[in-house]
């Protein structure tokens, strides 16, 4: 009787170490500052079977109406002969690195560059997408364009100083 109550504890603590590992790594896919996406490769054209919460704000969609959506329902149409060839080259175990334009709800493109490797979840082949957007905040390029002059002036180049008025114009933008 005390041998089974010592292990029906060491299995409540296994199973509390279990669900305390699942919501640490959903935290970690869910809270992410890039689009995690995971497509399931088994068909013709990779669908999405899950994405995390900055794949929804970058396109607009709810993670309910990307599920379930081929991979060509984010793609501009130019795009859709390489789908095809990208998943080839990911199910034969390459990892990709590619740019890439997706159509957000509202019509706008938006230009991606993307990381992508197989992955077998539960012996099945999948594909795990990591997009970084690549279009800069404005702030961000205002606070480069001052990074940039701040260093510049530092390093003590000697010549024109038409360099520095036109960087000093464009933070002042």
């Amino acid at each position: 009787r005390r041998m089974h109550r010592r292990t029906q504890s060491d299995i409540e603590v296994a199973q509390r170490r279990l669900v305390e590992s699942e919501e640490r790594y959903r935290k970690l896919f869910d809270q992410g500052p890039e689009s995690i996406m995971l497509l399931d490769a088994s068909g013709p054209s990779p669908v999405i079977v899950d994405c995390n919460e900055a794949t929804c704000r970058m396109h607009g969609y709810a993670r309910s109406e990307l599920i379930g959506k081929p991979i060509e329902f984010l793609d501009v149409p130019k795009e859709h002969p390489s789908i095809r060839d990208r998943t080839r080259r990911l199910i034969d175990g390459g990892v990709l690195h590619f740019e890439v334009e997706h159509v957000r709800r509202d019509g706008s493109v938006l230009p991606l560059e993307v990381t992508a490797q197989q992955v077998v979840i539960d012996g099945k082949s999948m594909i795990q997408a990591i997009d970084r957007c690549l279009q800069v905040p404005l702030s961000d390029r205002f606070e480069s364009c001052e990074e940039l002059l701040a260093a510049w002036q530092g390093s003590g180049s000697e010549g024109s100083s038409e360099p520095v008025r036109e960087a000093s114009a464009l933070t002042r933008l």
